[in-house]
């Protein structure tokens, strides 16, 4: 990243009232030793973040979540449709749904999932705010499938 070029926000991390994830911020300095940019971040106030917030390249953003199931199952597939036409699908339960699987299903010694998210409540609305927390702290990829 170099001085007088445009960084976008991939990582919101800590920063949620001074960085807004996808938005691009002007640099003003650039400290590599400690992989720090300085900006003005959206409070106004020009700061020193973390270089791993920070892309020279604009994010994919979420564009629509779609419930493939409904949610009084205790395992909801979800299907992302990103603003570059890419899908993807992830599945959501909560704890309780997990201690009922285990229940209904008492030989099995493990769960495991490489894209499973574990939310409080299994509404549309808990699960959208889950997907928006994921996508702007860079994490939502990590749980995402592709269809």
């Amino acid at each position: 990243m170099e001085n007088e070029s445009y960084v976008f926000c991939v990582n919101v991390s800590v920063y949620s009232g001074q960085l807004s994830y996808g938005s691009a911020y002007r640099v003003l300095e650039v400290d590599q030793a400690k992989d720090q940019v300085r900006l003005q971040g959206d409070g106004r106030r020009r700061r020193w973040f973390p270089g791993y917030c920070f892309s020279p390249t604009k994010p994919v953003r979420v564009k629509d979540v779609e419930l493939a199931d409904p949610c009084t199952l205790d395992f909801v597939d979800v299907h992302v449709r990103f603003d570059n036409g890419t899908q993807h699908w992830t599945t959501f339960s909560t704890p309780d749904g997990l201690n009922r699987f285990f229940e209904r299903n008492p030989d099995e010694p493990a769960f495991s999932s490489q894209n499973l998210v574990l939310v409080k409540n299994l509404n549309p609305k808990e699960i959208e705010e889950a997907i928006r927390f994921l996508e702007s702290s860079n994490r939502l990829s990590s749980v995402m499938q592709p269809l």
